[in-house]
């Protein structure tokens, strides 16, 4: 796929919602697709969204879960797996 849109659409999200930790109750809930303000689920499943229908394959895109070893902080982030020539 187009590396281009990928980054387009990183750039858009990052910007485009600002940032908000959620109450700890409502922290692993539920995510939102855009919303004005949100935590890295919603960053990472918006990016998903918008790359699936830019044409994405849904085999190059991997939710995750990382933990920052310093804070114990869990994280959710999107895994973009790029085509390679050879």
């Amino acid at each position: 796929m187009n590396v281009s849109s990928w980054v387009l659409i990183n750039s858009t999200v990052n910007f485009g919602i600002v940032p908000k930790s959620p109450p700890a109750s409502q922290r692993d809930l539920q995510w939102e697709i855009f919303p004005y303000h949100g935590n890295c689920g919603d960053y990472a499943v918006t990016k998903h969204h918008l790359l699936l229908r830019a044409g994405w394959p849904s085999s190059a895109l991997l939710l995750a879960e990382v933990v920052i070893r310093s804070t114990a902080e869990h994280h959710l982030v999107l895994l973009v797996r790029e085509a390679r020539a050879t």
